[in-house]
């Protein structure tokens, strides 16, 4: 029995606290897995990526190119002669001013829309955190399902944002090479009143060139669309037929899922068993999810 000041003195006596961390113990789950991301999404961009251009190939129209256009004005002009220097080096400085700003404004376009799909998906994140919480479902499977179905979302809303103002800048960077290609031309070969008139000819020929190319466009969307999806279906298919007969991997696939598989390693190498263990145990959903074929052997590699 403790009494008297022996106990006040026992009681009052400052705790002996261990500072120290063992940072083998120490695994930085948020970082680990957002650099697992990272690389998995490298797959998921090149794949939507061969996408878009098969669909854009297989629907692509027949138009004037832009060095048709400058033959089919330099035909209609050739006999085109007059006006000073200065009033060409004028025109050509605003039009390319002009098309600069676009260009400037373009990106600056593109900012604020991916500022706004974060700010709607992080409002999305939120209410979602929210109702699995009401829910009680914070740590279940159904939760993790859900939130990487809300980040692939976005990122499909964020990569179709940046495919949009990828395609309208370089129409811009066309147009001002172009323009640039024209203006030297012309004054190589002809004198200026020709260049103006040659470069107003040609911007009259492209804008009728690229309504056609919008009309068609629009009239293909659908069509733009299911060859898209169509193509993601197929690679799909190839791979979990290839899959399921070789239990592995191909190509890119096998590359982008080895990658996965080695930058876990390297992570949690060094890692004490325990840390490794409650790392593999907490996250086992997602980890299988990014290593699909390779989660066993990896579990077997580190534990």
């Amino acid at each position: 029995m403790i009494i008297g000041k022996t106990r006040d003195k026992i009681m009052t006596a400052d705790p002996v606290v261990d500072i120290s961390v063992d940072p083998s113990a120490i695994i930085r789950t948020a970082d680990v897995l957002s650099g697992l991301k990272s690389i998995a999404d490298k797959y998921t961009s090149s794949v939507n990526k061969k996408a878009n251009a098969y669909a854009d190939e297989a629907v692509k129209g027949t138009f004037d190119s832009d060095e048709e256009l400058l033959r089919q004005a330099k035909e209609t002009l050739d006999a085109t002669y007059g006006a000073k220097k200065s009033k060409a080096e004028g025109n050509y400085a605003f039009k390319s001013d002009e098309l600069q700003e676009k260009k400037s404004g373009l990106s600056a376009d593109r900012a604020y829309a991916l500022d706004r799909v974060g700010d709607r998906y992080g409002e999305k994140a939120e209410k979602l955190t929210e109702d699995i919480a009401k829910r009680g479902l914070s740590h279940s499977t159904i939760a993790d399902l859900a939130k990487r179905d809300l980040d692939e979302r976005r990122s499909d809303e964020l990569a179709h944002v940046n495919y949009v103002y990828d395609a309208k800048i370089k129409a811009v960077d066309s147009k001002i090479e172009h323009l640039t290609s024209a203006y030297e031309t012309a004054l190589k070969n002809y004198e200026i009143a020709y260049a103006l008139a040659l470069e107003k000819k040609i911007a009259s020929l492209e804008s009728k060139r690229d309504r056609l190319s919008e009309e068609y466009a629009k009239e293909h969307k659908d069509e733009r669309s299911k060859l898209y999806g169509e193509y993601l279906a197929r690679d799909k298919a190839q791979n979990e037929e290839y899959e399921a007969r070789e239990g592995d991997y191909v190509g890119e696939k096998r590359e982008n899922y080895l990658e996965r598989y080695n930058y876990l390693v390297d992570q949690l190498a060094g890692k004490t068993a325990k840390s490794v263990a409650n790392f593999i145990k907490s996250n086992e959903s997602a980890l299988k999810e990014y290593l699909g074929l390779y989660y066993d052997d990896f579990v077997k590699e580190v534990t």
